[in-house]
Protein backbone atom coordinates (compact mmCIF):
# COMPACT_ATOMS: atom_id res chain seq x y z
CA UNK A 1 0.00 0.00 0.00
CA UNK A 2 1.32 3.42 -0.96
CA UNK A 3 1.60 6.20 1.58
CA UNK A 4 0.19 9.35 -0.15
CA UNK A 5 0.67 12.48 1.86
CA UNK A 6 -1.80 15.38 1.48
CA UNK A 7 -1.92 18.90 2.88
CA UNK A 8 -2.34 19.28 6.59
CA UNK A 9 -5.03 21.46 8.08
CA UNK A 10 -2.37 23.96 9.23
CA UNK A 11 -0.94 24.28 5.70
CA UNK A 12 -4.41 24.90 4.27
CA UNK A 13 -5.13 27.60 6.87
CA UNK A 14 -1.84 29.39 6.15
CA UNK A 15 -2.47 29.27 2.38
CA UNK A 16 -6.00 30.63 2.87
CA UNK A 17 -4.73 33.45 5.10
CA UNK A 18 -2.01 34.45 2.60
CA UNK A 19 -4.53 34.42 -0.26
CA UNK A 20 -6.91 36.60 1.76
CA UNK A 21 -4.17 39.15 2.53
CA UNK A 22 -3.14 39.24 -1.12
CA UNK A 23 -6.72 39.80 -2.26
CA UNK A 24 -7.21 42.59 0.31
CA UNK A 25 -4.15 44.33 -1.12
CA UNK A 26 -5.44 43.98 -4.69
CA UNK A 27 -8.87 45.35 -3.73
CA UNK A 28 -7.27 48.32 -1.95
CA UNK A 29 -5.14 49.19 -5.00
CA UNK A 30 -8.09 48.90 -7.39
CA UNK A 31 -10.29 51.04 -5.11
CA UNK A 32 -7.56 53.72 -4.90
CA UNK A 33 -7.18 53.78 -8.69
CA UNK A 34 -10.94 54.10 -9.16
CA UNK A 35 -11.33 56.96 -6.69
CA UNK A 36 -8.41 58.96 -8.11
CA UNK A 37 -9.56 58.50 -11.70
CA UNK A 38 -13.10 59.56 -10.79
CA UNK A 39 -11.88 62.85 -9.30
CA UNK A 40 -10.00 63.98 -12.43
CA UNK A 41 -12.03 66.20 -14.74
CA UNK A 42 -10.64 67.56 -17.93
CA UNK A 43 -11.83 70.90 -19.28
CA UNK A 44 -14.30 70.67 -22.13
CA UNK A 45 -14.13 72.64 -25.34
CA UNK A 46 -17.54 74.09 -26.10
CA UNK A 47 -18.51 74.59 -29.74
CA UNK A 48 -19.46 78.18 -30.42
CA UNK A 49 -18.64 80.96 -32.79
CA UNK A 50 -16.89 80.90 -36.16
CA UNK A 51 -13.73 79.33 -34.75
CA UNK A 52 -15.68 76.45 -33.21
CA UNK A 53 -14.22 77.05 -29.77
CA UNK A 54 -14.61 79.31 -26.80
CA UNK A 55 -13.25 79.41 -23.26
CA UNK A 56 -15.91 78.67 -20.66
CA UNK A 57 -16.15 80.71 -17.46
CA UNK A 58 -15.85 77.53 -15.33
CA UNK A 59 -12.58 76.61 -17.06
CA UNK A 60 -11.21 80.14 -16.56
CA UNK A 61 -12.14 79.98 -12.85
CA UNK A 62 -10.38 76.60 -12.49
CA UNK A 63 -7.34 78.02 -14.31
CA UNK A 64 -7.26 81.03 -11.95
CA UNK A 65 -7.21 78.68 -8.94
CA UNK A 66 -4.41 76.59 -10.45
CA UNK A 67 -2.46 79.71 -11.44
CA UNK A 68 -2.84 81.17 -7.93
CA UNK A 69 -1.31 78.03 -6.42
CA UNK A 70 1.51 78.04 -8.97
CA UNK A 71 2.29 81.73 -8.39
CA UNK A 72 2.26 81.25 -4.60
CA UNK A 73 4.86 78.48 -4.89
CA UNK A 74 6.97 80.16 -7.60
CA UNK A 75 10.44 81.50 -6.86
CA UNK A 76 11.16 82.76 -10.39
CA UNK A 77 8.53 83.95 -12.88
CA UNK A 78 9.39 84.79 -16.48
CA UNK A 79 7.00 86.09 -19.13
CA UNK A 80 8.13 84.91 -22.55
CA UNK A 81 5.56 87.01 -24.42
CA UNK A 82 1.80 86.79 -24.92
CA UNK A 83 0.67 83.22 -24.47
CA UNK A 84 3.80 81.90 -22.69
CA UNK A 85 4.55 82.00 -18.95
CA UNK A 86 7.41 80.13 -17.27
CA UNK A 87 7.90 79.54 -13.54
CA UNK A 88 10.35 77.74 -11.32
CA UNK A 89 9.10 76.79 -7.88
CA UNK A 90 7.52 74.13 -5.72
CA UNK A 91 4.08 73.62 -7.31
CA UNK A 92 4.42 70.10 -8.70
CA UNK A 93 1.03 68.43 -9.10
CA UNK A 94 0.56 64.80 -8.14
CA UNK A 95 -0.66 62.79 -11.15
CA UNK A 96 -3.46 60.92 -9.37
CA UNK A 97 -4.73 63.26 -6.67
CA UNK A 98 -4.10 66.57 -8.49
CA UNK A 99 -2.70 68.07 -5.27
CA UNK A 100 0.46 70.13 -4.86
CA UNK A 101 3.37 67.98 -3.65
CA UNK A 102 5.81 70.88 -3.03
CA UNK A 103 8.53 69.22 -5.12
CA UNK A 104 10.82 71.48 -7.19
CA UNK A 105 9.48 71.92 -10.68
CA UNK A 106 9.69 74.05 -13.82
CA UNK A 107 6.26 75.09 -15.10
CA UNK A 108 5.36 76.35 -18.55
CA UNK A 109 1.93 77.67 -19.53
CA UNK A 110 1.69 77.81 -23.30
CA UNK A 111 -0.97 77.82 -26.03
CA UNK A 112 -0.81 74.84 -28.40
CA UNK A 113 -2.96 73.76 -31.31
CA UNK A 114 -4.34 70.26 -30.74
CA UNK A 115 -6.58 68.82 -33.47
CA UNK A 116 -7.51 72.29 -34.69
CA UNK A 117 -8.39 73.63 -31.22
CA UNK A 118 -6.36 76.14 -29.23
CA UNK A 119 -5.51 74.77 -25.74
CA UNK A 120 -3.63 76.29 -22.85
CA UNK A 121 -1.22 73.57 -21.72
CA UNK A 122 0.42 73.37 -18.29
CA UNK A 123 3.73 71.55 -18.65
CA UNK A 124 5.66 70.60 -15.53
CA UNK A 125 9.14 69.10 -15.41
CA UNK A 126 10.32 67.86 -12.03
CA UNK A 127 13.76 69.12 -11.04
CA UNK A 128 14.46 66.37 -8.51
CA UNK A 129 13.94 63.43 -10.90
CA UNK A 130 16.66 62.86 -13.46
CA UNK A 131 14.82 60.59 -15.89
CA UNK A 132 13.05 61.08 -19.16
CA UNK A 133 9.69 60.44 -17.45
CA UNK A 134 9.65 63.57 -15.30
CA UNK A 135 7.55 65.69 -17.69
CA UNK A 136 3.78 65.99 -17.36
CA UNK A 137 1.38 67.96 -19.54
CA UNK A 138 -2.15 68.94 -18.52
CA UNK A 139 -4.92 70.52 -20.58
CA UNK A 140 -6.00 73.69 -18.78
CA UNK A 141 -8.43 75.64 -20.95
CA UNK A 142 -9.74 75.41 -24.50
CA UNK A 143 -10.48 78.24 -26.91
CA UNK A 144 -7.83 80.69 -25.74
CA UNK A 145 -6.06 82.53 -28.57
CA UNK A 146 -3.83 84.64 -26.32
CA UNK A 147 -3.27 85.24 -22.62
CA UNK A 148 -1.18 87.49 -20.40
CA UNK A 149 -0.29 87.23 -16.74
CA UNK A 150 0.90 90.58 -15.46
CA UNK A 151 1.77 91.86 -12.02
CA UNK A 152 -0.56 94.71 -11.28
CA UNK A 153 1.08 95.86 -8.09
CA UNK A 154 1.77 94.96 -4.52
CA UNK A 155 -0.58 94.97 -1.59
CA UNK A 156 0.74 96.08 1.77
CA UNK A 157 -0.24 93.82 4.63
CA UNK A 158 -0.50 95.05 8.24
CA UNK A 159 2.36 92.75 9.26
CA UNK A 160 5.65 94.33 10.33
CA UNK A 161 7.77 91.76 8.48
CA UNK A 162 9.55 92.79 5.26
CA UNK A 163 7.91 89.95 3.34
CA UNK A 164 4.47 91.38 3.96
CA UNK A 165 4.24 92.81 0.44
CA UNK A 166 2.07 90.56 -1.69
CA UNK A 167 1.98 90.60 -5.47
CA UNK A 168 -1.37 91.14 -7.16
CA UNK A 169 -1.57 89.37 -10.50
CA UNK A 170 -4.00 89.84 -13.37
CA UNK A 171 -4.91 87.16 -15.91
CA UNK A 172 -6.13 88.52 -19.23
CA UNK A 173 -7.55 86.00 -21.71
CA UNK A 174 -8.39 86.61 -25.36
CA UNK A 175 -10.84 84.45 -27.30
CA UNK A 176 -10.97 84.87 -31.05
CA UNK A 177 -9.48 87.80 -32.94
CA UNK A 178 -10.84 90.62 -30.75
CA UNK A 179 -8.57 93.37 -29.45
CA UNK A 180 -10.08 93.38 -25.96
CA UNK A 181 -9.71 90.41 -23.61
CA UNK A 182 -12.81 88.29 -23.12
CA UNK A 183 -11.81 87.58 -19.51
CA UNK A 184 -9.89 89.93 -17.23
CA UNK A 185 -9.50 88.34 -13.79
CA UNK A 186 -7.58 89.41 -10.71
CA UNK A 187 -5.62 86.49 -9.27
CA UNK A 188 -5.71 86.81 -5.48
CA UNK A 189 -2.57 88.26 -3.87
CA UNK A 190 0.37 85.91 -3.88
CA UNK A 191 2.92 85.71 -1.11
CA UNK A 192 6.02 85.71 -3.31
CA UNK A 193 7.09 86.09 -6.88
CA UNK A 194 9.73 87.95 -8.82
CA UNK A 195 9.14 88.91 -12.40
Amino acid sequence: MRNIRGFTLLELLIATMLTTLLMMGVVAVVAEMGSSAAGVTLPACADAGPTGQTARAEDIAAWVGMLRDDLNQARLITRRGPGVLEMVGYASLDAQRREITHRPVTLLYKIENIDGLQWVIRRQAALDVLTNQNVRRDLVCCGVTRFEVVMQGRERNNSATPSANEAIWRLRVWVGAGELPAHDVIVAPCRRGNI
